[in-house]
């Protein structure tokens, strides 16, 4: 495809969209599974569609645990 000034599309624009596809079908793929790393094996489909806070959740509790000073 020949990229033209005025062109509706930009590389840009193609690129932002090709990122929020990917994250999007990454996002469906892992809550859709029933067992993954992300979520544990048999976890309810609310549960699974929560990973990326879930996930986010438990990196900060290990960060703040060894952030503790130790006495």
């Amino acid at each position: 495809m020949e990229m033209r000034p005025g062109m509706l599309w930009t590389i840009n624009r193609y690129v932002e969209v090709t990122i929020a596809l990917t994250v999007f079908t990454f996002y469906i793929v892992v809550t859709l599974q029933t067992h993954t790393a992300f979520h544990e094996k048999g976890a309810k489909l609310q549960r699974r569609a929560a990973w990326p806070i879930l996930l986010l959740w438990r990196a900060v509790k290990i960060v703040v645990l060894y952030m503790r000073p130790l006495h």
